[in-house]
């Protein structure tokens, strides 16, 4: 008796899929380089911000109020999310946050009073609160229903690649050297994102 012939098992298109996902999307691969800069220029912020208000010799009291005031501002814009969504494309909302971003880099570089760095946070209406939302539902849009989930949890890592390298790095620097390469950050990060925020296909 002759052995049957071997069955070939059918390629399993999950895992080819797996091993792809972001090779077939090249441009969300990018995307995701111009978010991990925008969050390393937002934490350079975050997290040095004492360390900004000590170098105008501003009180704590100073550095409490900005970041009251950012947290604030960023509400309205969450609760609000699902009304601009019906006026204006998710990548368009995400194109302006981080416009915001940048003014904010600026608006602190140039800082010189307690008043400055309130309007510099103010921006967050439009900034990191507009980013934080428009950010994840455009990787879920621009991806699919099939790799949505994957999608936001590489999105997710770039906020941790942000928390990491400013705090590994801003303590090394002057604040001035700081505030300088924060905006840099900004500006490049929100220049790949212009490029790359397509409309979803």
């Amino acid at each position: 008796k002759h052995l049957p012939e071997t069955v070939t098992a059918p390629k399993e298109e999950g895992v080819k899929v797996k091993d792809n996902f972001l090779a077939k999307k090249p441009m969300f691969t990018v995307f995701l380089l111009g978010a991990a800069l925008m969050n390393i220029s937002h934490y350079y912020l975050v997290v040095f911000l004492g360390n900004i208000t000590d170098s105008l010799s501003l009180g704590k009291d100073v550095q409490g109020a900005a970041a009251a005031v950012s947290t604030y501002v960023e509400l309205p814009i969450m609760l609000g999310f699902a009304f601009l969504t019906r006026k204006m494309r998710c990548n368009n909302l995400l194109r302006i946050s981080c416009f915001m971003f940048l003014l904010k880099c600026l608006g602190m570089t140039f800082a010189d009073s307690a008043m400055d760095i309130y309007l510099a946070h103010a921006t967050q209406i439009v900034g990191y609160g507009l980013y934080a939302i428009a950010s994840v539902t455009y990787a879920g849009e621009v991806m699919g229903k099939e790799d949505a989930v994957r999608a936001q949890s590489y999105l997710a890592g770039t906020i941790s690649i942000g928390n990491v390298v400013a705090m590994s790095t801003g303590g090394f620097m002057s604040v001035d050297v700081m505030l300088w390469v924060s905006t840099g950050c900004a500006a490049i990060g929100a220049l790949i994102v212009l490029l790359t925020a397509k409309k979803p296909q």
